[in-house]
């Protein structure tokens, strides 16, 4: 007997099911097999990645509905048009976001009506709004949140990287 690592699966297993399911979704949304094996997306343009992300956006702008229609009148005018931007006296700035506050509620608004989905991420997390003082407009979002716990193949590649002496 070689070293095969090969796995056999059950075919009616959880983890069969999951496979089939993730393996079927990425087709759907357009993502095919190199020679190698490897996925990748139908292209790398802007309006691709966009579609790769529809459903999931959709669905989110379905569940979060309420909100949106709710929060919109109140904050919208902290959205930048075409004529509000001068790019020569943009001034950014940083502001730390609290829970339960209007800016809580901008950064969820802004979250959800841009056109890639933003994960709420778990465990700790900073949010912060990136404003350009030059006009009072959000510029952007930035959250930083605790990495995922216990994740052996990142934790496996840092480890293979680490210099010796540390």
């Amino acid at each position: 007997m070689g070293n095969d690592t090969t796995q056999i699966i059950p075919v009616f297993s959880l983890e069969a099911r999951i496979k089939r399911s993730l393996r079927n979704h990425l087709k759907k949304v357009g993502f095919t097999r190199t020679p190698t094996g490897l996925l990748q997306p139908p292209n790398d343009s802007k309006e691709a990645i966009r579609s790769l992300h529809s459903a999931q956006r959709n669905s989110l702008l379905k569940r979060e509905g309420d909100f949106i229609k709710r929060s919109w009148p109140k904050l919208k005018d902290y959205f930048a048009n075409g004529p509000d931007i001068v790019p020569r006296k943009i001034e950014p700035s940083l502001e730390l976001i609290e829970g339960g506050t209007w800016q809580s509620d901008l950064f969820r608004l802004a979250s959800l009506i841009w056109s890639v989905p933003v994960s709420q991420g778990y465990g700790r997390r900073l949010r912060f709004l990136a404003w350009d003082k030059s006009n009072g407009k959000v510029l952007g979002l930035l959250a930083l949140g605790d990495p995922v716990f216990n994740l052996r193949v990142r934790d496996d590649l840092i480890s293979s990287n680490w210099p010796a002496n540390w």
